[in-house]
This record gives C-alpha cells, sequence and structure tokens, in this order.
C-alpha cells in the first residue's frame, strides 16, 4: 500500500524515548514496547470461573429449597 500511496511511506514509529520532543502516552508506550495486555488475558480466569461459580452457588441453594415430601 505504500508503494502506491506515497506519503504512506512517510510514517514511522513514533520514537519511545523519555526525552522525545513528544512525549507517548502510557498506554500507547505500553503497546508500542510489547506490554501491553490484552482484554481477554486480564479477564479470562474471571469470565470462566464466573459462572461455575454463580452456577455452582444456585445448584445447591436450588438443592436446599427443594421440598421433599414427608
Amino acid at each position: 500500500m505504500a508503494g502506491k500511496i506515497s506519503v504512506l511511506s512517510q510514517f514511522k514509529e513514533p520514537d519511545t524515548d523519555a526525552d522525545a520532543h513528544l512525549s507517548l502516552h502510557a498506554g500507547a508506550l505500553d503497546y508500542y514496547n510489547g506490554d501491553h495486555e490484552s482484554f481477554l488475558d486480564k479477564w479470562s480466569n474471571v469470565i470462566f470461573l464466573a459462572p461455575m461459580v454463580l452456577g455452582a452457588l444456585a445448584s445447591m441453594r436450588g438443592h436446599r429449597l427443594e421440598v421433599h415430601p414427608v
């Protein structure tokens, strides 16, 4: 694409040095350095375990509330 549109060849990676003329946002700096943690990396355990725990609690509560004939 850069060969077809000459202005695209002028884009380059930003300067990530601390003493750069324009400093980068902390989140952008993490992204460019490869330190960015994705949403699923951060929350996958909660997304996986929460339904299991809530399902187990609902099952135990349902079992406890069950009426047994005498």
